[in-house]
């Protein structure tokens, strides 16, 4: 069943019982979890920095607000 709240001891029991090819197969199915979940990411900050630009274009972008307000 799906828990969103999974830790170490979700996977304890693999991990550290007596099959050493399940605690391989668990390692690799959390090695494949990280990198789905870092690819993810990376898409999103893409598209935030397409969209938005980077921090001092945003910088920039504030500060001149704020100094056409003044």
């Amino acid at each position: 069943a799906y828990n969103k709240d999974r830790s170490y001891k979700t996977y304890k029991a693999y991990i550290e019982g007596d099959s050493s090819e399940v605690a391989a197969n668990t390692a690799l199915c959390l090695i494949h979890q990280a990198n789905y979940l870092l690819d993810k990411l990376l898409r999103s900050l893409e598209k935030s920095f397409v969209e938005k630009g980077g921090f001092t274009e945003r910088l920039y972008r504030v500060r001149k607000e704020y100094r056409d307000n003044q």
